[in-house]
């Protein structure tokens, strides 16, 4: 079975894409693994410094949309491309897509992907942890009931919103799965009425819970895409690695640099009882 590993970033996200092409590199079970790269936006520097680590830059444009008329963020050229990876990288079996602000911190998690998306389901990690405050209180439903029913209606958003996010971020597939068609139909419907900056994995949500019979999934766990902005990860204190917050403070196998995370450096609790400063992003943590 012929596999990638494909990611899209421009100039802005490189610095973090080149933490997500240099994690791949550090454990046997992804190291040999071809990786393309969606380019909207790279430098020529930037392309020539992923050919030096075997990875292959691929134009993929597209129009930016318009900016909407309230000013919130638009739906990203990189995010719109999702649904088409097959037909902008022919040639592979199985796609396992990665955003470019995540990065892998163990090995064995590839695989786990790899081998769930072999299967014909879509391998993926929905944001559900004990740590994850979206989960609790009606806030977090309320406004996923508004947004599915302004973009469906009243019955989808009932039988939708009560559903955990699934985090479209990292995911396996296989070429050849209906959900690729699934995803570009309702991606184009829901862009026909708001382009708001999470219509994608929006769409995605819906086909993966609204049209199951059609596009089968397998949920991998929250340590298999660590959604840093619900909660921060604590520091083993033996090995510097991003564990789950709660003992008994699993590592993480994939670390997503979501929202605010992806900047700076945060305070972080240390399992011996200690706190530090330091950034999130690859290698980072020398400890």
């Amino acid at each position: 079975m012929k596999i990638t590993v494909v990611s899209a970033a421009d100039s802005n996200y490189f610095h973090l894409l080149q933490g997500l092409v240099l994690s791949l590199k550090d454990f046997a079970s992804s190291r040999e693994l071809p990786i393309t790269v969606l380019d909207v936006g790279l430098t020529a520097e930037q392309r020539a410094w992923l050919v030096t680590k075997g990875a292959t830059p691929r134009p993929a444009a597209l129009e930016p949309l318009p900016p909407r008329s309230d000013g919130r963020p638009v739906l990203s050229v990189a995010q719109r491309l999702r649904p088409h990876i097959p037909a902008l990288v022919p040639g592979y079996d199985l796609y396992l897509w990665m955003d470019a602000d995540l990065w892998v911190q163990q090995e064995g998690i590839v695989p786990l992907y790899l081998k769930g998306g072999a299967t014909g389901l879509i391998a993926i990690t929905p944001e559900v942890h004990v740590s994850y405050p979206s989960l609790y209180g009606p806030k977090q439903l309320q406004g996923l009931f508004k947004i599915y029913e302004r973009l469906f209606d009243r019955r989808t958003a009932e039988l939708l919103a009560p559903n955990p996010t699934i985090n479209s971020g990292c995911f396996a597939l296989k070429a050849d799965a209906p959900h690729w068609r699934l995803w570009d139909e309702t991606l184009t419907a829901i862009l026909a009425k708001d382009s708001f900056y999470y219509a994608e994995q929006v769409a995605l949500n819906y086909v993966l819970y609204g049209r199951g019979a059609e596009a089968r999934s397998l949920f991998l766990p929250a340590m298999a895409n660590w959604i840093c902005h619900q909660s921060l990860p604590v520091v083993d204190a033996k090995t510097g690695r991003l564990c789950e917050p709660v003992p008994p403070f699993l590592p993480l196998g994939i670390v997503h640099l979501t929202v605010g995370a992806k900047e700076g450096e945060k305070e972080l609790k240390v399992t011996d009882g200690r706190r530090l400063k330091r950034s999130l992003k690859y290698k980072s943590g020398a400890y």
